[in-house]
Protein backbone atom coordinates (compact mmCIF):
# COMPACT_ATOMS: atom_id res chain seq x y z
CA UNK A 1 0.00 0.00 0.00
CA UNK A 2 2.92 2.39 0.26
CA UNK A 3 3.48 2.29 -3.13
CA UNK A 4 0.30 3.24 -4.04
CA UNK A 5 0.03 6.11 -1.32
CA UNK A 6 3.50 7.83 -2.72
CA UNK A 7 2.42 7.15 -6.10
CA UNK A 8 -0.74 9.36 -5.43
CA UNK A 9 1.30 11.96 -3.76
CA UNK A 10 3.46 12.17 -6.79
CA UNK A 11 0.24 12.36 -8.57
CA UNK A 12 -1.18 15.60 -6.42
CA UNK A 13 2.43 17.14 -6.94
CA UNK A 14 2.51 16.57 -10.96
CA UNK A 15 -1.54 17.31 -11.59
CA UNK A 16 -0.61 20.22 -13.74
CA UNK A 17 2.09 18.64 -15.84
CA UNK A 18 0.26 15.50 -16.76
CA UNK A 19 -2.87 17.56 -17.31
CA UNK A 20 -1.39 19.11 -20.39
CA UNK A 21 0.54 15.78 -21.22
CA UNK A 22 -3.21 14.46 -21.58
CA UNK A 23 -4.40 17.88 -23.34
CA UNK A 24 -1.62 17.78 -26.06
CA UNK A 25 -2.57 14.11 -27.11
CA UNK A 26 -6.47 14.45 -26.89
CA UNK A 27 -6.54 18.56 -27.19
CA UNK A 28 -9.56 19.27 -24.85
CA UNK A 29 -9.57 19.93 -21.63
CA UNK A 30 -12.16 17.96 -20.23
CA UNK A 31 -10.80 15.17 -21.78
CA UNK A 32 -7.57 15.28 -20.68
CA UNK A 33 -9.64 15.62 -16.88
CA UNK A 34 -10.87 12.39 -17.78
CA UNK A 35 -7.90 10.62 -18.97
CA UNK A 36 -6.50 10.95 -15.64
CA UNK A 37 -9.56 10.22 -13.53
CA UNK A 38 -9.54 6.78 -15.68
CA UNK A 39 -6.02 6.39 -14.89
CA UNK A 40 -6.41 6.76 -10.97
CA UNK A 41 -9.06 4.53 -11.01
CA UNK A 42 -7.20 2.17 -12.60
CA UNK A 43 -4.28 2.39 -10.09
CA UNK A 44 -6.93 2.58 -6.99
CA UNK A 45 -8.63 -0.75 -8.39
CA UNK A 46 -5.05 -2.71 -8.80
CA UNK A 47 -2.78 -1.60 -5.84
CA UNK A 48 -0.43 -4.31 -6.90
CA UNK A 49 0.48 -2.80 -9.86
CA UNK A 50 2.00 -0.23 -8.16
CA UNK A 51 4.63 -2.30 -6.09
CA UNK A 52 7.53 -2.48 -8.36
CA UNK A 53 7.64 1.28 -9.82
CA UNK A 54 11.19 2.48 -8.88
CA UNK A 55 9.89 6.23 -10.92
CA UNK A 56 6.66 7.32 -9.64
CA UNK A 57 6.44 10.24 -12.35
CA UNK A 58 7.23 8.06 -14.98
CA UNK A 59 4.99 5.53 -14.41
CA UNK A 60 2.21 7.87 -14.40
CA UNK A 61 3.53 10.36 -17.05
CA UNK A 62 3.43 6.53 -19.12
CA UNK A 63 0.14 5.38 -18.02
CA UNK A 64 -1.33 9.11 -18.69
CA UNK A 65 -0.35 9.16 -22.34
CA UNK A 66 -1.35 5.60 -22.69
CA UNK A 67 -4.92 6.74 -21.51
CA UNK A 68 -4.89 9.38 -23.72
CA UNK A 69 -4.12 7.33 -26.64
CA UNK A 70 -6.77 5.10 -25.94
CA UNK A 71 -9.13 7.75 -25.29
CA UNK A 72 -8.50 8.81 -28.92
CA UNK A 73 -9.26 5.85 -30.24
CA UNK A 74 -11.89 4.65 -28.44
CA UNK A 75 -13.67 8.13 -29.99
CA UNK A 76 -12.67 6.47 -33.13
CA UNK A 77 -10.94 10.18 -34.27
CA UNK A 78 -7.44 11.32 -35.28
CA UNK A 79 -6.14 14.53 -32.91
CA UNK A 80 -6.08 17.61 -35.52
CA UNK A 81 -3.38 19.42 -35.84
CA UNK A 82 -3.50 23.39 -35.00
CA UNK A 83 -3.41 23.84 -38.56
CA UNK A 84 -6.52 21.58 -39.87
CA UNK A 85 -7.93 22.11 -36.76
CA UNK A 86 -7.55 26.10 -38.22
CA UNK A 87 -8.77 25.04 -41.49
CA UNK A 88 -11.47 23.65 -39.79
CA UNK A 89 -13.15 26.75 -37.80
CA UNK A 90 -12.36 29.13 -41.44
CA UNK A 91 -14.48 26.58 -43.24
CA UNK A 92 -17.33 26.56 -40.90
CA UNK A 93 -17.09 30.52 -41.01
CA UNK A 94 -17.20 30.54 -44.72
CA UNK A 95 -20.47 28.14 -44.91
CA UNK A 96 -18.45 26.03 -47.08
CA UNK A 97 -16.44 22.54 -46.43
CA UNK A 98 -13.23 21.68 -46.00
CA UNK A 99 -12.56 20.22 -48.54
CA UNK A 100 -13.63 23.55 -51.11
CA UNK A 101 -10.71 24.89 -48.88
CA UNK A 102 -7.59 22.28 -50.33
CA UNK A 103 -8.87 21.99 -53.70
Amino acid sequence: MKSLDKLLRVYADNVRPLLALARSIVCEASEAEDVLQDVIVKLLSNPSACEKVNDPLAFLRTCVRHEAIDHVRRLGRETPTPTEQKMDDIAQQLGISKRTLYE
